[in-house]
């Protein structure tokens, strides 16, 4: 088990299929699908409160930021890697994914990118989840 690199990640939310949200397109505040986008929510909800992507994978916006592997680069997508890139091997602060309770919309977007410094203590609006490496199906 490790961290997902965020490649990992974003595919796991569904970005590989070009949708905006884990969920597909577009955020109806009347009907949300993750915790967050509201400013009104001042805490995380239980795990599956919310039903999971195509993927299967549930809370993948909102809720927590989600740590990644990969250390924080600005122009680390503007390299031509397509396939599971990594981010650099060395920084100062570690990318975070999927926005959090406490954040608006355009933070649970996919392809949302933050940052925090590593050794941040206290915030109650981060988590991760682990990665398990699969081997991959044989015919």
């Amino acid at each position: 088990k490790s961290l997902p690199s965020e490649a990992q990640w974003e595919r796991a939310a569904g970005n590989g299929d070009g949708c905006q949200f884990p969920w597909g397109e577009g955020f109806d505040l009347m009907k949300p699908l993750a915790r967050g986008g509201l400013k009104l929510r001042d805490k995380a909800t239980a795990v599956g409160s919310f039903p999971a992507n195509e993927n299967g994978v549930y809370d993948m916006a909102g809720n927590v930021w989600e740590w990644v592997a990969d250390w924080f680069s600005v122009k680390f997508y503007y390299t031509d890697i397509l396939h599971n890139p990594r981010g650099p091997m060395r920084g100062v602060v570690k990318v975070r994914r999927g926005g959090s309770w406490s954040d608006s919309v355009i933070a649970m977007a996919s392809g949302y990118r933050d940052w925090s410094y590593p050794l941040s203590r206290g915030f109650n609006d981060i988590g991760f989840r682990c990665a398990v490496n699969l081997k991959p199906k044989r015919d």
